[in-house]
């Protein structure tokens, strides 16, 4: 692989950090949608009102959308586009 600048190459902590970053939001994205659609607490043992499940659910989804643009955000502060 050919780098253009030194700069460029991230070290293999942030690129680790980066990757963990990338994958958190998909996990609260599955997690969110197991709950709201698949009543996935039951299988868990957990007993909420359908109404908190969603609501639980809803909050996940909103917490991904906002993990999501926070990596956005840094990842377009790294490139300075």
């Amino acid at each position: 692989m050919i780098y253009r600048d030194n700069s460029e190459q991230k070290s293999p902590a942030k690129r680790f950090l980066f990757i963990l970053g990338l994958f958190t939001p998909l996990i609260y994205v599955v997690l969110g949608v197991t709950i709201v659609f698949f009543n996935g607490l039951k299988y868990l043992n957990v007993s909420l009102s359908r109404t908190n499940e969603i609501l639980f659910g809803s909050f996940l989804l909103a917490y991904a959308v906002f993990r999501f643009v926070r990596v956005y955000l840094s990842l377009k502060n790294d490139k300075n586009i």
